[in-house]
């Protein structure tokens, strides 16, 4: 998801961390900003801008998510090219304020790009996506949410890279209908739980992920604009790790109750 749709210039990409260490996982996360890493209390205009440009609050445990899919310890960078891409169609002006928080957070090394003026939101991200897939080996994860466009530019790429994308995630926040392949998530656990499944991320990132989303601000584990999921939504009858069950349950429990408090 875009925030405004401004003045904007051209930033280089650029790389958050130096001291080398290779990724194990040998996979490389393309990401959406805004409603996927970054979250906001409010949807209203002014609170959006204020929080885009002075706050960073980020959806509780996408930090953790991040390290261990790509298997990057913190401060470490994984070869010659960032295994961690950041594209969205926010203005240019904010590309410190993204990399800040994503410095801040100790996300892999990464590159930002942001929308150009005179790209419309789809075009952009297709270009940009598009080059990337092109260019770079994969396996690639594609992340993003249901607020704009993801789901669709995300469904055209698959098609035409079905190859190289290993998986989509889309974050559902208003519940629209998604495409065939695309799998849904309402938390950096149950997107966690998903990769942990595949292998990607450890047992005890998973935990880390979980405990995290149980100690934040209700707001960082499911919007206030967002669409609730129903109980049982990360399908517990399919968990065998008796920790990971316990935790799931807690999550489930703490996800109906800042639902019932709206």
């Amino acid at each position: 998801m875009s925030l405004l749709f401004l003045f904007v210039g051209f930033f280089p990409p650029t790389a958050a961390f130096s001291s080398e260490e290779s990724c194990h996982n040998g996979i490389k996360i393309l990401s959406d900003f805004d409603d996927t890493i970054k979250t906001y209390p409010s949807k209203k205009m002014a609170i959006m801008g204020f929080n885009a440009l002075f706050k960073k609050h980020i959806n509780v445990g996408f930090d953790h998510l991040y390290k261990g899919i790509i298997g990057q310890k913190s401060g470490s960078f994984c070869g010659e090219e960032a295994p961690l891409t950041v594209i969205s169609a926010s203005p240019s002006f904010l590309y410190p304020m993204v990399d800040k928080l994503l410095t801040s957070y100790q996300f892999p090394s990464h590159k930002i790009i942001l929308r150009p003026i005179g790209k419309k939101s789809r075009q952009f991200k297709m270009e940009v996506f598009g080059k990337i897939l092109e260019r770079e080996e994969g396996p690639f994860l594609l992340i993003g949410d249901d607020v704009n466009e993801d789901p669709v530019i995300y469904h055209e790429l698959k098609n035409k890279f079905p190859e190289k994308i290993e998986e989509v995630y889309i974050h559902n926040v208003e519940n629209k209908e998604g495409f065939e392949g695309q799998k849904s998530y309402w938390t950096g656990f149950d997107l966690g739980l998903m990769e942990f499944e595949k292998g990607r991320i450890s047992l005890k990132t998973l935990l880390k992920i979980g405990e995290k989303l149980l100690q934040s601000s209700p707001w960082k584990v499911i919007p206030p604009y967002g669409h609730c999921p129903s109980q049982g939504f990360m399908k517990r009858s399919v968990i065998e790790d008796e920790a990971i069950l316990k935790l799931a349950e807690k999550i489930d429990l703490r996800v109906q109750e800042i639902c019932k408090a709206r």
